[in-house]
């Protein structure tokens, strides 16, 4: 499956002048023997666990997180310059607006994101400071999962965003980080 490896194998067991089967058991038995004492080395006390834990512990704390969900419209750009005029603006707040209506009304948030907008795929967990400073006060403000933000405005267009679920801060004790702590130390 390996060539190259292969290639490298079949080099160093000429090398050797020894048979195939004769180095390959060679081979085998020197990296289990490397592993064993690579074992031994690499065991931790708990202590030495628990202290380096405590140097890391900052490492191991999640942020306040919402996954939003967006609708986003821009304005259309005119010209040569790629700015978009006041008509343009307009349009798009009616489209955003248009689109609010529906959501409000109980239709499917995916099928109005593609009939209205760029968006729909934004649907993953945002920490404060991922989000555009218009969308991260409304995004973080949603108390009940499923719920749409007002239309807003940002230097890029209109935005609507959908939270489907919220995470508080929160922790990982050491038993529950254990593994990879102990990979880190």
């Amino acid at each position: 499956a390996y060539p190259n490896l292969k290639k490298t194998d079949d080099l160093t067991r000429a090398a050797s002048g020894m048979p195939l089967d004769e180095y390959r058991e060679r081979t085998v038995w020197a990296e289990l023997a490397l592993r064993r004492i690579m074992n031994v080395a690499l065991e931790t006390r708990d202590e030495d666990l628990r202290a380096y834990f405590a140097s890391v512990r900052a490492d191991y704390i999640r942020t306040e997180r919402v996954r939003v969900s967006q609708i986003f419209i821009p304005p259309k750009t005119d010209g040569p310059e790629g700015v978009a005029g006041p008509e343009a603006w307009e349009d798009a707040e009616r489209q955003i607006g248009e689109a609010h209506a529906l959501l409000v009304r109980g239709e499917d948030f995916g099928q109005v994101a593609r009939a209205y907008g760029s968006g729909g795929g934004l649907s993953r967990f945002m920490r404060r400071g991922d989000l555009l400073r218009e969308l991260e006060e409304p995004a973080f403000s949603i108390r009940k999962p499923g719920s749409i933000t007002n239309p807003i405005k940002s230097p890029l267009g209109w935005h609507l965003l959908l939270a489907d679920a919220k995470a508080e801060r929160s922790e990982s004790t050491l038993d529950e980080a254990r593994d990879e702590v102990r990979i880190g130390y």
